[in-house]
């Protein structure tokens, strides 16, 4: 929502994506399996976000989705610093997912456009960083952010109350429960894409 942009103090909501074919093109090069409904999916572990150790909890929520709706995962990095690199995160939970074959990482590094436009292209969103929940909010996309601590949820009550949506946050601790998962399948059944 551009009306929106005027009171973010955050830049990267105005960040241009990439066109939709280029982002489509670079998808299916990568991964040719891949419908055109899809799950993107951010996960970081650091220190600032308390999230080591969640993996498994993230990869039994992304099967139970795999399993429900038929769709695949593709997990996108917003940060390459050998100290902290997204795709190795994203791999840890993929390699304790039961359905591996389902869930993608993109192994390229992507500049912030492309990775806009791929987060534009999902039918939902999951995510616990606060510029992947920017990017794909303000691509128009139902967004489940995750946090651990006051921190992040902090963060992600400001963005999800700007964007209408309170309840689009949730506690890891929650993400497994019968709430949680009902809220996703009905965001992502509602998804306009």
């Amino acid at each position: 929502r551009p009306d929106l942009f005027r009171v973010l103090l955050d830049d990267a909501g105005t960040i241009p994506p990439i066109q939709k074919e280029q982002a489509q093109e670079i998808l299916r090069g990568e991964f040719p399996e891949l419908g055109e409904r899809f799950i993107v999916v951010h996960y970081r572990t650091a220190d600032y976000n308390d999230l080591a150790g969640t993996s498994h909890s993230l990869a039994s929520f992304l099967d139970f989705l795999i399993e429900r709706t038929g769709m695949h995962v593709v997990f996108v990095s917003l940060s390459y610093l050998s100290s902290n690199d997204d795709r190795v995160a994203a791999n840890e939970v993929v390699s304790s997912m039961r359905n591996r074959g389902a869930a993608h990482v993109v192994s390229r590094e992507c500049e912030p456009q492309l990775t806009k436009a791929i987060i534009g292209l999902a039918t939902f969103a999951v995510g616990v960083s606060h510029h992947f929940a920017l990017f794909s909010l303000t691509m128009g996309i139902p967004t489940l952010c995750l946090y651990k601590n006051q921190y992040y949820l902090h963060k992600f009550s400001g963005l999800t109350n700007l964007f209408g949506h309170p309840n689009w946050l949730v506690r890891l601790e929650d993400l497994n429960t019968s709430t949680v998962i009902d809220r996703a399948l009905d965001m992502i059944n509602q998804s306009s894409r």
